[in-house]
């Protein structure tokens, strides 16, 4: 890779990271409201679970249920980020594929 490429890799590295901290500044009420959630909701989770002997969630409040929907929606994303990576890098490695998905979400 050239020197302009990687000061254009740096760049677009430290583009995401900055959006990245905005979003959790601005969002911080919130990821504090929803981890709090998620801490209430793991000791009586791991305590009905025993009881019964098999895997069940004790959720109590919105909080609660959308940090266990996170985890659960992640999961799979993640699984097929790490099964799709090569096919992913490849494909959005052309700028065609690239300018598909960009207008279509506008």
């Amino acid at each position: 890779m050239s020197a302009e490429g990687l000061a254009g890799a740096a760049y677009i590295v430290a583009l995401h990271c900055a959006t990245a901290l905005a979003l959790l500044w601005f969002f911080r009420a919130d990821w504090v409201r929803i981890i709090r959630g998620f801490l209430r909701s793991l000791p009586a989770s791991v305590r009905l679970s025993r009881q019964e002997g098999q895997l069940r969630l004790s959720v109590q409040d919105k909080d609660e249920c959308l940090a266990w929907m996170i985890i659960f929606a992640t999961i799979p994303v993640g699984l097929a980020g790490v099964a799709l990576e090569h096919v992913f890098r490849t494909l959005f490695a052309k700028p065609g594929a690239g300018r598909c998905c960009c207008s279509s979400t506008a």
